[in-house]
Formats: C-alpha cells, structure tokens, sequence
C-alpha cells in the first residue's frame, strides 16, 4: 500500500436502546493498491445488506474521478483502493460511508495529481450520507442524522457534513445542544450532490 487519507465516519449501534444515543466517531483509511486490476474493496467486516455499502464505494471513485474530469480538465490516473475502518470490530452496516468516501478521495487526487487547488480533509470533519451513481446525496432517515448528530457534537468532531435536505432540522438540533454547551463551536455543512462538496466546505 502506498500513502494514506482519512476521513471521519459516524457508526451507530443498531442494537443500542432506542432511547440511548450510542455509536462511535471512527477514521476510515483510504489506501491506494499497489494493483490497478479488480475492484476497491474494504477490509472491515460487512453486515446484513454489505453489497450496498460495497456499492457506496464504487460510487464514490467513480464520482470523485469525474469530479476532477470536470473541475480541472485533468485525467485521473486508474487506481484502486482499500478502504478500511480503524476498528476491526466494527462491523458495518447501510449506505452512508458514500459522501465521507467521496470527500477522502477528492483530497487524496488533488494533492496526488498536483492539481491547482490542493483539497484537505482533517479528522475533525465528519461525513455522513448515501449517494447515487450520478452523485445526488439521499435523504436518509432523520433519526438517524439526528443520533449521528449528537454522537459529533460530543466527539472531538468539528464540522458535520450531512444531507442538505435535513441541514434546516440539524441547525435547530445543534442549538438545543449548544444551549447546554454554549462554549462547544460546531459546523453543519448540507450538501445535496458530492460535486458541491469542495465549493461547500466539506473539503477545503
């Protein structure tokens, strides 16, 4: 493997009691192979529904990859990559690694291709959100955004991107918490297609 980028991902505890927000705040590692041939996979184990999450990543390399096309003008060299969550243990479940896999690549191509602007990801952003083939970041289910949410907020994380269709309702989250924490600074970043990520602030 070659050098590596992370990105901050948010896993709930499905099995946790509804009434208690439970979860971790994880660096997920983009490695590239040192193989160009086969496909990108993840060395975590998968749960119920993995092929979604196998989806989310193939996704989000090929959308990075057109990002760069269509931004810079420029031909991303074919690479292939190892995705892979800092705990063992974890298993992972559903769809929203898409935006966070997306943001790690933009900055991992733009500062291995010596583009004109050179994109960042620190580890105090986290991402959260599924993503299609044509880029467009899915709902998902508030709920879920709002755990992930609290989950940030008491984490080291500073900055949340999260689907643009729930930013209104996550900025009245936020103020109900910093009501209790007026000191704690925190940034909710919506994004309705990875293609604004960079404009958006998710990278930078």
């Amino acid at each position: 493997y070659r050098s590596a980028t992370a990105v901050s991902v948010i896993l709930l505890d499905e099995e946790a009691d509804e009434l208690q927000v439970t979860g971790r705040v994880l660096l997920m590692d983009l490695h590239v192979r040192s193989d160009t041939g086969g496909r990108s996979h993840i060395s975590n184990t998968l749960g119920d529904g993995g092929h979604q999450t196998l989806q989310q990543l193939q996704h989000a390399e090929e959308l990075a990859d057109r990002i760069i096309r269509d931004r810079f003008s420029s031909i991303p060299p074919q690479m292939r990559f190892n995705f892979s969550v800092h705990e063992s243990s974890a298993e992972l479940v559903g769809e929203s690694l898409g935006v966070g896999a997306v943001a790690g690549l933009l900055a991992w191509r733009t500062r291995q291709m010596n583009l004109p602007e050179r994109w960042t990801l620190s580890s105090v952003v986290a991402c959260s959100g599924s993503i299609s083939a044509e880029g467009r970041v899915a709902a998902g289910s508030w709920d879920s955004v709002e755990r992930k949410l609290q989950l940030a907020f008491h984490s080291p994380v500073e900055r949340f991107v999260l689907p643009a269709v729930h930013r209104e309702a996550a900025l009245h989250a936020l103020q109900r918490l910093q009501g209790e924490y007026p000191n704690r600074t925190f940034e909710v970043i919506g994004v309705s297609n990875v293609k604004d990520l960079p404009d958006a602030g998710g990278v930078a």
